[in-house]
């Protein structure tokens, strides 16, 4: 090459480098770097810290309970995780939450049905959690008197329909043909006090639940006289319509008890109907 074409090639890639910066300093960016930083940062409300989505229109904040109202994700955690607090979450009804628990510790009694982590009765839509890797998450109940409180620790009630939602749990990796190590988010779920309580993850007293779905994550359920997961201590009067079916677990390390007279699995201590109950891999 020529030393009068390699001078104009250097001279035209001046001159393109020249009019790329004269372009970019007429570029506001002085947003840029807040605007990725706002997408990271986590809002205090309470006793948690919440990041994703908009406060008051995704989630909102009053009287110890956070309520999640859209489907937009979101990931909570104690701003302590190694503290309890007496803070709770509700899913807001028709709401397909998508929750991440990363270090969320809630330890409530009520003498009535309000459960440290909550879903709408009935609710039609779907709510995943998914567990944070390396985070361990707790929902307990403590006694209020002999025979209350009456929640599930992790509660869904409702009668199985085609309509009504879902609730999976999940760790971060499911779907990716993952074997759940010590390394994935727990999630510990316990109604171990009273005698009329429900169940570890599943349904109030006197309640029934359906469509329960664990892919993954490193659970633990338990209860008093309900089951681990599933039902409460009884399904009701009418135990015949207050049936409890479709749980599923596909995935995940699952340690599922009940302290007295309930199942692992399935009915607490008053349960006629049980169905659909389907373990397809994990260990359980």
């Amino acid at each position: 090459m020529e030393k009068s074409e390699r001078k104009r090639i250097r001279k035209r890639i001046m001159s393109w480098a020249l009019a790329f910066f004269t372009t970019m300093s007429a570029v506001d960016v002085s947003g840029w770097g807040s605007i990725a930083a706002h997408a990271e940062e986590a809002v205090s409300v309470g006793a948690f810290e919440v990041t994703g989505g908009t406060k008051d229109t995704d989630y909102s904040y009053a009287n110890g309970l956070l309520t999640i109202k859209t489907d937009t994700a979101l990931t909570i955690k104690n701003a302590d995780p190694d503290t309890a607090t007496t803070d709770r979450i509700y899913v807001d009804d028709g709401v397909s939450a998508n929750v991440t628990l990363a270090g969320v510790n809630i330890k409530v009694g009520s003498p009535d049905t309000t459960a440290p982590f909550q879903i709408a009765d009935d609710s039609t839509g779907d709510v995943t959690i998914t567990l944070a890797d390396n985070t361990k998450n707790q929902l307990k109940t403590v006694i209020v008197s002999i025979d209350k409180p009456q929640c599930a620790a992790l509660q869904k009630n409702g009668e199985y329909s085609d309509t009504l939602g879902k609730l999976t749990i999940q760790c971060e990796h499911t779907g990716e043909g993952h074997i759940c190590t010590e390394s994935c988010g727990s999630l510990t779920a316990e109604a171990q006090v009273g005698l009329d309580n429900g169940g570890g993850i599943g349904r109030a007293n006197k309640k029934t639940t359906a469509n329960i779905y664990i892919k993954g994550g490193n659970i633990s359920a338990s209860s008093n006289n309900g089951a681990g997961i599933g039902g409460g201590y009884s399904s009701g009067e009418d135990t015949l319509l207050s049936p409890l079916s479709h749980i599923y677990i596909s995935g995940g390390c699952v340690d599922a008890y009940s302290l007295n007279s309930g199942a692992g699995i399935g009915g607490g201590y008053v349960c006629k109907k049980v169905s659909d109950i389907y373990i397809s891999g994990g260990c359980v």
